[in-house]
């Protein structure tokens, strides 16, 4: 009787040990996976950074090129394309690329890997 009871404490803790095996097998699948995702979701947004740059590069170039054609007008339309150009710049409000890319977040800055993360102590006492 003390043998079966001490097989099936033996069996017990083996399936407990592959349980945690298993949980420690998904947390780390779930992890490739985040890193994965946070590298993906950073470069997107980085390609989105540098298209908007380019608008605004391209758009403040537009804008300038503008201004410098108005002076070759005569006084009355030159104000008139100025006013214009004012409106068009209102219109578009502000177009700081700088401001793109200091909202850009690196992978990490997104999830931080649980070999790069620091433990927490465990609460309980175990």
């Amino acid at each position: 009787m003390l043998e079966k009871i001490k097989e099936a404490e033996r069996q017990a803790e083996l399936r407990r040990l592959q349980w945690e095996a298993q949980q420690e097998q998904w947390r780390q699948e779930e992890d490739r996976r985040k890193v994965a995702q946070s590298v993906k979701e950073s470069r997107e947004q980085l390609e989105q950074v540098i298209q908007a740059w380019a608008k605004a590069t391209s758009l403040g170039q537009f804008f300038a090129g503008v201004q410098a054609r108005a002076h070759e007008f005569p006084e009355t339309q030159r104000q008139e394309i100025l006013d214009r150009l004012q409106l068009a710049r209102e219109f578009v409000g502000t177009q700081n690329p700088l401001d793109f890319f200091r909202a850009w977040k690196t992978p990490h800055e997104r999830y931080v890997p649980l070999s790069m993360q620091t433990p927490t102590p465990k609460q309980g006492g175990n």
